[in-house]
């Protein structure tokens, strides 16, 4: 029998250009080499070939198997570079894998030509199917494997790692580091930055997201690990700036304060995401002591109506405690918000920016947008004609420019109208408050000109718009 060898593959994004870590695949390439097997890995996001590169490139590489993994947003890309490969190349097994699958097996199996896909986290599993392809054996019996028998979808139960130290790092030496520390989408200028997780899964079962509906256990890595990491990154690509991107950093207070004290001498900075509700002034203060830079915060709303539409289990009340307290210790922070629940209307969109206003809080919210794979999806699925379509439109959907949905009762352009006044009149209200002498009427004309601008359907204004918009939010994070 050869050498097993494994080929990983990261989709680009379509019409947009969002650098990070492939953090799965990193993962999954780093078991599958400490398995024995000879592991490749192209990041197609980064190194856009032509398809006839790829197929080159393929061929070079000699690999019975490849494996295609990113989010949703990537999945049209990922079926039709799946497509491509076996159409070329119908011996080579083509596997997809990721967070992009998520409720979409079988749009996935039906609409492309991969042969399996793998639901779950593929550390433990991977490495044996892929010996399995190179020994001519059934790799389908697989926990995971998620495969068309004939017509029929054989669905396995998704796997998960139960103990995270147990894996090897990412293998980092596979990838261009120097692209994602230097262009990260979290990136400041002057640092290097670098995904890393301490973490993994999320007990909240918010209905928007894909932990509404399958397992998700809480398991984090040994703080000796984490600093290992950091410290791997520092000596070996001179990184110092860190995006912990976990689910939700701060599940456990005390976790999140052994994690704070044993990368604080480590002199690092970093930024991470959190729930409002799970911070007090001990974990603060220790969250900022230990370099945290940002804290990312998804408010989503402030109208405890929505909330509770949401399953937040959190109310506004909790919200502007903890903003008093990020306040009052100097602990910058953002606020994510959404717009377009089912039951959203004028009312709980005024009942916002009221908060907001009240708050010095910057409103630009996203559209709510049912993915598959979560108890909204399931619920609005009737709102949703063409299935394949709709999955497929997600790839190029900008969740701050329009509904990709109404999910509402009210009209679109309503919706859109409230949405727009609502960022006006928040943003006024906090200028008039901050430059009284500053003619109200000059800065609502400006605002409403940079919204018709930024939903220009344009790469290049995205680009331009995105910059600025990201760069107010931080600054106002920090200084409002």
């Amino acid at each position: 029998m050869s050498t097993p060898q494994v080929l990983f593959l990261h989709p680009a994004y379509q019409q947009k250009e969002i650098i990070y870590f492939p953090l799965g695949l990193g993962y999954v390439a780093g078991a599958c080499r400490d398995a024995g097997i000879a592991v490749a890995c192209l990041d197609l996001n980064l190194n856009r070939l032509s398809d006839e590169e790829l197929i080159v490139a393929i061929r070079c590489d000699g690999s019975k198997i490849i494996g295609i993994s990113g989010f949703l947003m990537q999945l049209s890309e990922a079926m039709r570079l799946a497509t491509c490969i076996k159409s070329h190349l119908p011996d080579v097994v083509v596997a997809l894998g990721g967070v992009m699958i998520c409720g979409c097996e079988e749009h996935i199996l039906r609409n492309s030509m991969a042969d399996f896909v793998f639901s779950g986290e593929a550390e433990e599993i991977f490495p044996d199917i892929v010996k399995s392809v190179y020994a001519g054996n059934d790799y389908k019996k697989f926990s995971g494997v998620v495969h068309l028998d004939g017509s029929t979808i054989k669905l396995q139960q998704a796997v998960l790692v139960y103990d995270l130290d147990r894996l090897p790092l990412p293998a980092y030496d596979l990838f261009p580091i120097e692209h994602y520390a230097e262009r990260n989408y979290h990136s400041l200028p002057n640092k290097r930055l670098m995904d890393i997780i301490c973490s993994r899964g999320c007990p909240f079962c918010c209905e928007y997201c894909i932990n509404s509906k399958r397992e998700s256990h809480v398991r984090y890595r040994s703080t000796e690990k984490i600093v290992a990491e950091i410290r791997f990154l520092r000596d070996r690509y001179k990184v110092t700036d860190f995006h912990f991107c976990d689910e939700n950093f701060t599940t456990s207070k005390k976790r999140g304060l052994e994690i704070c004290a044993a990368v604080k001498p480590e002199h690092i900075s970093w930024i991470t995401s959190c729930r409002a509700d799970s911070l007090d002034e001990e974990f603060v203060i220790a969250l900022r002591d230990a370099g945290c830079r940002l804290l990312i915060i998804g408010f989503e709303s402030a109208s405890d109506t929505i909330l509770r539409a949401m399953n937040k289990k959190t109310t506004t009340s909790i919200y502007s405690r903890t903003i008093a307290l990020l306040r009052r210790l100097k602990m910058p922070f953002l606020a994510n918000f959404m717009i377009g629940m089912p039951i959203e209307t004028p009312e709980t969109i005024a009942e916002t920016v009221l908060f907001c206003v009240k708050n010095k809080l910057i409103y630009g919210p996203s559209y709510v947008t049912p993915f598959p794979g979560t108890k909204l999806y399931d619920e609005m699925r009737s709102k949703i004609k063409d299935e394949a379509s709709y999955i497929d439109g997600l790839a190029t959907l900008n969740y701050s420019k329009s509904p990709y949905v109404n999910l509402t009762s009210m009209p679109t352009k309503e919706l859109v109208k409230q949405r727009n006044d609502a960022i006006v009149s928040v943003v006024v209200q906090i200028l008039k408050a901050k430059l009284p002498f500053l003619p109200m009427c000059c800065a609502r004309i400006v605002c409403l000109v940079y919204l018709k601008i930024f939903d220009i359907k344009n790469p290049i204004i995205a680009t331009i718009t995105q910059y600025i918009t990201s760069r107010v939010r931080s600054l106002l994070a920090v200084k409002i």
